[in-house]
């Protein structure tokens, strides 16, 4: 039997180790194992407003609820292009000129 080398990548805490044992027997395959840095997280977070007024209503107030794909989120929302400020869920607006008006929310950093 033989075993193939071993490589050392990174440098202090973030050094990890890549083996690759090559056995070379009856009955025993190749296998490649070893410990690696873990995948990164590249799967964007989703922001979704699950209420919302009717498109039309008389009513002066308004509320939205809404949640994110990643847990423990914070917020920030935005009316009418006001700049955007840290918000929770539901959010309700008083006192709302009767028109049309655009909520915006995004998941906070």
């Amino acid at each position: 039997m033989e075993a193939a080398a071993s490589t050392l990548f990174g440098s202090g805490s973030q050094q990890r180790l890549l083996t690759a044992d090559a056995w070379r027997a009856v009955g025993i395959t190749d296998t490649l194992c070893g410990l690696h840095p873990p995948m990164p997280d590249t799967t964007l977070p989703e922001t979704t407003i699950t209420s919302a007024p009717l498109a039309t209503t008389s009513s002066t107030s308004a509320s939205f609820s809404f949640t994110s794909s990643e847990a423990n989120s914070t917020f920030e929302c935005s009316l009418d292009s006001v700049a955007f400020s840290t918000c929770t869920s539901p959010q309700t607006y008083k006192s709302l000129s009767l028109g049309p008006h655009n909520f915006q929310v995004y998941r906070g950093r």
